[in-house]
């Protein structure tokens, strides 16, 4: 398959969905607004090239990587120690020597770039992420979590690359009962702040459900990593 690094995804329509601060009765209600944005990253024929260039990378993974990382496990997925989710910490996808790679950093940039005008912030940084994949077969989903909070929290991204019939629900974290569910469409990419609550629905499908994921920060944030593998983006 001929590759494009050049998706055109400014061209391309996007959903934005958001949880939005009600209206306040007094002054004390916190104001937020927590703003996802979804939407094109590779064809339905990409994806399927994908998918079997990353079953076979988890075998290989799996039997170079034998243990998890002691205390960190499967991030609090539910996916188990044992899977591809518990390696994450032992290499890059931005490392993968594959045309997909690139396509990946491009988004990443683009949406990040047109959150920030939607968001209306005027905002430049060195940017770094780190990227893992995840497997799940029959009967599996991935637990209710966050990717953690701190002074250097940003974005972090989801994209779908095989399922059948599942979701990613994203909680409220000031009212997780509130929850936007993002229907897991094959080829899209989500981005969403990085404290967003987030879990999926169950895969009951008899093949594999495949995402690649990741974690955005600014490159002065990279030295403060206790794990992962963070590579650069570019400049935002």
């Amino acid at each position: 398959m001929e590759w494009s690094t050049n998706i055109g995804v400014r061209k391309m329509k996007k959903t934005v969905w958001e949880f939005v601060t009600k209206k306040a009765n007094n002054p004390f209600v916190p104001d937020y607004r927590f703003v996802l944005l979804s939407g094109p990253c590779f064809t339905i024929g990409e994806c399927r090239e994908i998918k079997y260039y990353l079953l076979q990378k988890e075998t290989e993974l799996l039997k170079k990587h034998t243990h998890h990382m002691e205390g960190i496990g499967d991030g609090n997925t539910g996916l188990g120690n044992d899977s591809i989710t518990a390696r994450f910490p032992y290499f890059s996808v931005f490392d993968f020597e594959h045309p997909f790679v690139e396509r990946i950093r491009q988004a990443v940039l683009e949406y990040m770039q047109d959150i920030c005008t939607i968001t209306k912030t005027n905002w430049h940084s060195h940017l770094y992420a780190q990227s893992w994949f995840n497997v799940m077969r029959n009967g599996q989903k991935i637990n209710f979590h966050s990717h953690g909070m701190n002074e250097d929290i940003l974005y972090g991204f989801h994209i779908t690359i095989e399922t059948e019939n599942t979701s990613t629900i994203y909680h409220n974290p000031f009212d997780t009962k509130q929850i936007i569910e993002v229907p897991n469409d094959i080829g899209t990419i989500t981005l969403f702040p990085n404290y967003i609550p987030h879990q999926t629905t169950t895969y009951e499908g008899n093949d594999v459900r495949i995402s690649i994921a990741g974690d955005i920060t600014e490159s002065s944030s990279v030295p403060k990593k206790d794990y992962g593998i963070y590579r650069a983006l570019g400049v935002l």
